[in-house]
């Protein structure tokens, strides 16, 4: 071919020839995106003559990039907000208690802390948001705003750092179990996701190459860690699942997942990339708490 195929194309073809749109409309729009008559040609003849061929391309591509995802697992990653333990114990001191890492994966860093919050702070937290809660926005990649996207389906509500005694209990708690100060973080969201509510898989840390993203870096640089906790029992449904690693974290009322993706010289772990399955019954509360490399105008 006089052109690379490469993957973005080669299922935008194959959606193209799915979705049942004459050839010539798609060849208007590959004309219209700058492709020459005679790359136009070649492509169409893939997708609508030698469709088997296509489909063939976009296995050996999905192959390849499975490959190339176990050979970054088997790579290790430094993060640099690892979680404060004693090595050999299984068991963190707090303000409350214990608080018992029943689970660790080095790679993406995850761990499953259980008594991270007591009961009665889980329903204060809950309280405090349940009147008061409004559609959750995304990072617009293009502009650095915020708006609402489809892949996040939940409700939240944003705290200030310190507001209450509760609040900076469970700051301090953060700030001592993970090693991260206070002011390195971004303020406390707690969020509600009703039955068929999710969050689609993503990443939480930014990219310097989007526009959009790199303007947050302004605020503290880049993201290093993510602290969910679990402010209920769901009944079914609601997991945070790391597809790229084959995790799931099934939500215990107490209970916190942290994960930390960023090393001592800023480079990110992509194995990190995580989302909220949907609620199939009954409704899921979490608090979520995003910890930043530098001060952040949240945290000051």
């Amino acid at each position: 071919m006089s052109i690379e195929l490469y993957r973005d194309l080669a299922q935008w073809l194959f959606d193209r020839y799915e979705e049942g749109q004459p050839r010539d409309v798609v060849e208007q729009m590959l004309l219209d995106q700058g492709y020459s008559e005679q790359q136009v040609q070649e492509l169409t003849d893939l997708a609508y003559r030698k469709t088997s061929q296509l489909r063939d391309r976009l296995d050996s591509f999905d192959h390849y990039a499975e490959q190339q995802s176990i050979e970054r697992r088997k790579q290790p990653f430094a993060v640099c907000a690892p979680l404060e333990i004693e090595p050999g114990h299984n068991a963190i001191a707090a303000d409350h208690g214990s608080i018992r890492v029943s689970f660790r994966n080095t790679r993406p860093y995850v761990a499953v802390l259980d008594n991270f919050l007591t009961d009665a702070e889980c329903e204060d937290l809950i309280a405090l948001a349940a009147n008061r809660l409004a559609r959750a926005l995304v990072v617009d990649r293009k502009t650095g705003g915020d708006f609402l996207d489809d892949r996040r389906t939940s409700e939240n509500l944003i705290l200030e750092v310190y507001q209450d005694a509760l609040c900076r209990r469970i700051e301090d708690r953060i700030a001592k179990i993970t090693g991260v100060p206070v002011e390195n973080g971004e303020s406390l969201q707690i969020m509600r996701y009703g039955v068929g509510a999710e969050y689609q898989p993503h990443q939480d840390f930014f990219s310097a190459d989007i526009t959009g993203e790199a303007v947050h870096f302004q605020n503290g640089g880049n993201r290093v860690a993510t602290l969910v906790m679990y402010l209920n029992d769901v009944e079914a449904g609601g997991s945070t699942i790391f597809p790229h690693a084959g995790l799931e974290v099934y939500p215990q009322k107490g209970s916190a997942v942290y994960f930390a993706y960023t090393d001592e010289d800023g480079h990110n772990d992509e194995l990190a990339f995580h989302g909220g399955s949907p609620v199939i019954a009954g409704e899921k509360w979490i608090a979520s708490k995003w910890l930043r490399e530098k001060p952040t105008p949240w945290g000051q």
